[in-house]
């Protein structure tokens, strides 16, 4: 790791020199100078983690702890991309009309963020019927946030800034997905750990309810025919199966409110692009 790290590092130095030393550079790192562009790939740096790290860690909480298949969780997921879609050419009348982007943009993250907060309320008896509506609102938000914050960072761009612009823009996006479920990856091994020896120090003999909890499987088990040692490990492993679920259900929960919380600090990134009120924007290049 540390190795790769110390690659990385330097290639990236040594690609961004060659590019700012160059007349014809693949990637014109010149027109991060434009102060709404350089603001722009910040905030879809931050589309990118939401939207790619959400879509990352939903699905593995859905089949890991709720015990859905892949086909059942897809479709949980089809209404909200339909929603996305649907709503895409009003987002575009909306922009051509004069609407700022910024209070577009502004509105999406809000709606990632309630997003976020329902699911953070998330239990092991959630089904199909509490997720509809949270995806549906995931959807809109993303949809009134691609071609906005896109249309902000290219506003002040011209020529053949504006494709060179789009595709470092486009790149972030990708960029900020790939460093979302890492960064959220490694947060669940962390977070799950902190969540895990909190949860364990209730497993004594001074706490009542483990106690009646943990005699009451106990004795269920003997009712079945088991010894007393045996119906005691059975009890254990059932209570430790409890544990593991109980850590990794507050683990996905804290990380959903996290997400949100991250996207939230971009709204007022955004009111430093410039405020164009009222102008018409064209979308067609989006």
């Amino acid at each position: 790791i540390a190795v790769l790290t110390f690659t990385t590092i330097v290639s990236v130095l040594v690609f961004i020199w060659r590019e700012l030393s160059t007349d014809h550079p693949i990637v014109n790192f010149r027109i991060l100078k434009t102060r709404s562009f350089a603001i722009g790939i910040v905030t879809t740096f931050t589309l990118g983690f939401a939207l790619y790290g959400s879509v990352f860690i939903f699905p593995v909480f859905c089949q890991n702890l709720l015990g859905f298949s892949a086909q059942q969780t897809g479709f949980l997921l089809f209404p909200g991309g339909l929603a996305t879609i649907c709503m895409m050419p009003f987002v575009g009348m909306m922009l051509k009309r004069g609407v700022p982007a910024q209070i577009m943009s502004a509105g999406g993250f809000i709606m990632f963020f309630m997003f976020t907060v329902m699911l953070s309320h998330s239990t092991l008896n959630s089904g199909t019927n509490d997720f509809f509506f949270p995806l549906i609102i995931r959807g809109i938000g993303m949809s009134i946030l691609f071609v906005p914050l896109t249309t902000l960072a290219l506003q002040d761009l011209k020529g053949p800034d504006i494709g060179q612009g789009t595709g470092l823009n486009n790149m972030m996006r990708q960029l900020g997905g790939s460093f979302g479920i890492a960064i959220i990856t490694t947060l669940i091994h962390i977070k799950s750990g902190v969540v895990r020896n909190a949860l364990i120090e209730n497993i004594n003999p001074y706490n009542t309810a483990y106690v009646q909890g943990n005699q009451a499987m106990v004795q269920n088990f003997i009712s079945k025919g088991f010894s007393q040692i045996t119906a005691q490990q059975m009890a254990n492993q059932a209570m430790e199966g409890r544990i593991i679920k109980q850590t990794m259900l507050l683990t996905y929960d804290n990380l959903y409110l996290l997400i949100g919380v991250f996207t939230l600090f971009c709204i007022p990134i955004i009111f430093l692009q410039k405020f164009k009120r009222g102008k018409p924007v064209a979308v067609e290049a989006h």
